[in-house]
């Protein structure tokens, strides 16, 4: 994973985003204010922004599932596809609430 240096007034903050369509703005904002967002997707499909919105146009991105809309509100958050139907998918999002100062949901 790569190592990104954040500035802000969040610098230093860890979010955990479950939060859905209604805060994917929010932390977004959070995100780009220099937390650490860790965005939760519903495994296998994700989050359902992937499918809103036109697909980009440039050649290298033309047969991804994100469209335009997921990159622009999810650029600056780290993403992770969980199925909750196994344990070790909850045992890890205990773990990582553990580690976060906020939990959004």
């Amino acid at each position: 994973m790569e190592t990104v240096t954040r500035t802000g007034p969040l610098s230093g903050y860890r979010v955990l985003d479950i939060a859905g369509p209604l805060g994917l703005h929010c932390t977004k904002l959070l995100a780009d204010m220099g937390a650490d967002v860790i965005k939760i997707e519903l495994a296998p499909h994700g989050d359902r922004s992937r499918f809103q919105g036109l697909k980009p146009r440039a050649p290298e991105y033309r047969n991804t599932s994100q469209s335009t809309y997921f990159f622009q509100q999810n650029h600056s958050k780290k993403c992770l596809a969980l199925d909750f139907k196994h344990p070790k998918s909850r045992e890890l999002l205990r773990d990582l609430a553990a580690k976060c100062d906020v939990f959004g949901s």
